[in-house]
């Protein structure tokens, strides 16, 4: 515990600046990655256990694994040390160094190692005088550690809180973060501050928690068991609206380790605890032998479709919603999201029960809030063949779930039917008239928009609109030697603004047919006959330009302008925005 003495030092850290919470601008989603803590502990004999010992090699070879057998590409990240990497004193100069035996090439060329392998590093410290296992504490040392930490190209530090009264912690954690965000490096922060109150019996300040972290452990380590795990659960479902408000994007609840793998869980265990803790938006941090590890619980691990239930952009903690009879249903929004405000969600179907056989669970999705009208295509995640089945919210769904096990579902909310579109003016046909054919473009071409042709010098292949103003018949078509382009990406439209045919032809987009209004997803052009290139055009659009369109109607208003005081120009057709 943190003796009295230390109090005006406390004081002198917190008026140095932290009244100003985190602001790193990472860890929008929840960070991923392997951590060593619970499969290697503080295992420091690497003589007589060398490939298990924490050693730089160890965490050599858990990169490379990561990195080329497809988890550094499902999303899993960092790397990261825990515990009894230092050594047992600081250099003359107060700084930390590692343990020159287990780490001889040094901390800040294992994290570039990490790197150079696409992935991130992380680290150990504790927020007292010395760390769980005894080694150097970063108390009397934050602003230091943090640049040191910088300096060797850390990306997240783990701060624990061994050593440490719990009551001072409100004042020391903000006091850690400023001295991170003064490196002026972007570092995850991963504190423990709530989980030592909790163990006191305290109430931790959860507001002032997510200023400071982003993310925090608020529970009891994780054990290689099923009965830590359950206990992780329940602990927060008792407190699930209190971490649900606190995090969001760039803050995270951590209910700690991924122990799927080792030894302490089934195969239906192991999907349970993968699918909760998405669901929970936990931070996902594997901490088992990778070289070791049995395909079938590597196969969960890299489960997309369940990762990205965890990463999705939303950012919304799931609940538990249900609990009956050992049978327990949690449910978590999701993107996307519909027009009229129906989110997507992920379900899981959870089976506590230790004996007996599978239960048979129906559900109704009106019953946990999902009431999306025109229903939900719904799958399981667990289930690569799986096929969207269409279920309106008052319908059954049927799963049967195995003990210790879980059913875990996405569901999408349909979209409400499109109005069809308004019908489109019908064209005109006389000479002179009050509108040219209606016409969509899809792409450029050469026809109807030939190079220095109808439209002036628009309409070339590979999208432009060429607007062209005055003019009689002649060699540069309707559109006459005034024209200009409007850039639209999408087009080949050369529409001329003028009386007289001409052969470069006035009827390529606006025209069709006629010389004068343009559009796209054209519906009016009226002035002037078909000239002979008119015919020039490349049918279906994709994509209309309403950008384009209102830029070329004004310039339409200007050549019309500039041809009715020559006395030349008949009317102009309608803009019509497509679809």
């Amino acid at each position: 515990m943190t003796s009295p003495l230390l109090l005006p030092l406390v004081g002198i850290l917190y008026m140095a600046g932290c009244s100003h919470g985190l602001d790193n601008g990472v860890a929008l989603t929840p960070p991923m990655g392997w951590l060593s803590w619970e499969r290697f502990l503080c295992n420091i004999d690497c003589n007589k256990d060398p490939q298990n010992c924490i050693s730089e090699q160890l965490y050599k070879t858990m990169a490379d694994i990561m990195a080329t057998q497809g988890y550094r590409d499902a999303g899993y990240q960092f790397v990261n040390v825990d515990d009894c990497w230092m050594a047992d004193e600081r250099d003359f100069d107060g700084h930390l160094r590692p343990n020159a035996t287990r780490f001889p090439n040094g901390i800040k060329a294992l994290a570039a190692y990490i790197h150079d392998k696409g992935l991130k590093f992380g680290i150990y410290q504790d927020s007292g005088l010395k760390t769980c296992a005894g080694y150097p504490g970063a108390l009397c040392h934050y602003v230091n550690d943090a640049r040191t930490y910088a300096d060797w190209g850390v990306d997240m530090v783990k701060l624990d809180g061994c050593n440490l009264n719990p009551r001072l912690m409100d004042i020391l954690y903000p006091a850690y973060t400023q001295s991170l965000n003064r490196t002026g490096r972007p570092i995850v922060f991963s504190c423990s501050w709530p989980a030592y109150q909790v163990d006191l019996g305290m109430k931790p300040n959860y507001r002032a928690i997510a200023h400071s972290c982003n993310l925090w452990r608020y529970y009891d380590d994780i054990s290689d068991s099923w009965d830590s795990v359950l206990s992780i659960l329940d602990y927060y479902a008792s407190v699930q609206d209190t971490l649900i408000r606190a995090s969001g994007p760039g803050r995270w609840s951590d209910p700690d380790m991924l122990i799927i793998g080792n030894y302490g869980l089934s195969y239906d265990q192991s999907k349970a605890q993968m699918a909760l803790w998405a669901i929970m938006a936990a931070p996902l941090f594997m901490s088992v032998d990778l070289r070791t590890i049995r395909p079938e619980f590597k196969e969960i691990l890299l489960n997309r479709q369940i990762i990205a239930v965890n990463q999705d952009p939303l950012g919304k903690m799931g609940r538990r919603i249900v609990s009956v009879n050992g049978i327990e249903v949690w449910a978590r929004p999701l993107t996307p999201v519909t027009d009229e405000g129906f989110p997507s969600a992920a379900i899981v179907l959870f089976n506590r029960r230790h004996i007996g056989g599978p239960v048979r669970v129906t559900l109704q999705l009106n019953s946990i809030g999902l009431t999306n009208p025109h229903g939900y295509k719904v799958w399981d995640l667990y289930d690569p063949h799986a096929t969207p089945v269409v279920f309106k919210p008052f319908e059954d769904i049927p799963s049967t779930v195995n003990p210790s096990g879980v059913v875990m579902l996405r569901a999408e909310p349909v979209p409400a039917p499109r109005p069809p579109p308004p019908p489109q003016e019908p064209a005109g046909t006389a000479p002179g008239g009050g509108g040219g054919v209606a016409v969509v473009v899809t792409k450029g071409g050469p026809e109807g928009g030939v190079k220095g042709g109808a439209g002036g010098a628009g309409g070339i292949t590979g999208g432009e609109i060429g607007i062209g103003g005055g003019g009689g018949p002649g060699a540069m078509g309707a559109g006459g030697a005034g024209g200009i382009n409007v850039i639209t990406g999408n087009g080949g439209l050369g529409g001329g603004v003028g009386a007289g045919p001409g052969a470069g032809g006035a009827g390529v987009g606006a025209g069709g047919a006629a010389g004068g209004g343009m559009s796209v997803n054209i519906g009016g052009g009226a002035g002037g006959v078909p000239g002979a290139g008119g015919a020039g055009l490349v049918s279906g659009i994709s994509n209309a330009i309403e950008a384009a369109t209102a830029t070329a109607a004004a310039k339409a208003d200007e050549a019309l302008a500039i041809a009715a005081a020559k006395g030349e120009a008949g009317t102009k057709g309608s803009v019509v925005k497509g679809a």
